[in-house]
């Protein structure tokens, strides 16, 4: 597991507990994203999925370093100020500066919607 220097202490340690290896990366957003690849290169890992918030998700959208998204639907509205974003980091101002996808495709799945949008070939 990837972690920032400001992951609470108790959840890295619980991690560590269960048997998984915690590698902290320090600097800002893009110097992390590249030590953890960098990490991760070292460890033979070539596949990775991202789960977390926004913070992580911009961060490595920002970088550069996601090759596909894949995105539910689901048939509910959220929103408000208390709402959070698919996406933090510095991101496109404009919809003419935003990365376009190479393909995407779809499918249901149960009572969703799969999207899968593939924004970089290696």
């Amino acid at each position: 597991m990837i972690a920032a220097p400001a992951a609470p202490a108790a959840r890295v340690q619980a991690l560590e507990k269960a048997g998984a290896e915690v590698v902290v990366c320090d600097g800002d957003p893009q110097a992390r994203v590249a030590a953890a690849l960098a990490g991760l290169g070292r460890r033979e890992i070539t596949l990775m999925l991202l789960e977390g918030g926004p913070t992580l998700a911009g961060s490595f959208l920002d970088a550069g370093e996601v090759d596909e998204l894949r995105l539910f639907i689901a048939p509910i509205v959220l929103g408000g100020a208390g709402a959070r974003p698919l996406a933090g980091g510095e991101g496109a101002p404009l919809i003419a500066d935003a990365t376009p996808a190479l393909s995407v495709d779809w499918e249901r799945s149960d009572g969703d919607l799969l999207v899968r949008a593939r924004l970089r070939e290696w």
